[in-house]
Parts: C-alpha cells; structure tokens; sequence
C-alpha cells in the first residue's frame, strides 16, 4: 500500500499491550514536497474518519474502549519538512486521544523476511 492510496485502510490490528492500531504503510521516498505531505495528511484524515465516524467499532467491535494508534510504516526516513508535518499530525491526534508513530524499517530485514516467506518449501527439509 501507499499513503497515496488515501481512502484506503490499510490494517487493523492489535498491539501486544492492547492498543488497536492502524497501520499504513509506505516504501516511496519522502521529499518534503508539497504533494507527498498532503498525500499524508490525506491518509491520516481518512483513518481519523474511519476512527469518528464509529465505522472501526462497527467493523472490530473489540477496539471499543481501547486505546488507538495510527502507524506509519516505512522504510524510507522522513525528510525534515515531512517529520515537521508528521511531529504536528502527532499532537493534533493526541488532543483527540490518538497516538501516532513512525516507524522506519531496514530495508535489508524486510528483503530477507520476504525471501523466506517466497522460498520454496518441500515436504522433508534436508539437513
């Protein structure tokens, strides 16, 4: 997925200590162009709908009463102008009780992962 992808959700899950987390993910670079920031605000203002409108209690009854994250999923590091807009998205969504995190995954970790998950599995294993 992509924050381009503004409409989409892109996961729901739960966190080890029970927060609902909302992730979305992202493998372009981050410029700090004007349109790659909005692309973002636009991501994140369709989670908080998602998250107002009740439609996430709607679809996960359980996160009812529990607290949210939305997630940022990257492997790129934000440039400054787009920590800027992301440090703001944070404090603006924790007026409403919504943490925010960014976080920055090692792109060879995630090509491993990936290797693994796609390698061809046999029945026995040879040693």
């Amino acid at each position: 997925m992509s924050v381009a992808q503004a409409e989409v959700i892109d996961l729901v899950t739960e966190s080890p200590s029970g927060e609902i987390v909302l992730i979305m993910s992202d493998t372009d670079d981050w410029d700090g162009l004007p349109e790659r920031i909005l692309q973002l605000q636009d991501k994140l203002n369709t989670y908080y709908a998602f998250v107002d409108s009740g439609q996430l209690y709607e679809l996960h009854p359980q996160a009812r009463g529990r607290p949210i994250r939305f997630q940022l999923d990257t492997l790129k590091p934000l440039d400054p102008t787009t920590q800027a807009a992301a440090d703001e998205a944070a404090r603006s969504l924790a007026e409403e009780g919504i943490d925010f995190v960014v976080e920055q995954y090692e792109p060879e970790l995630v090509e491993r992962v990936i290797r693994e998950r796609t390698a061809p599995r046999g029945w026995l294993r040879r040693r």
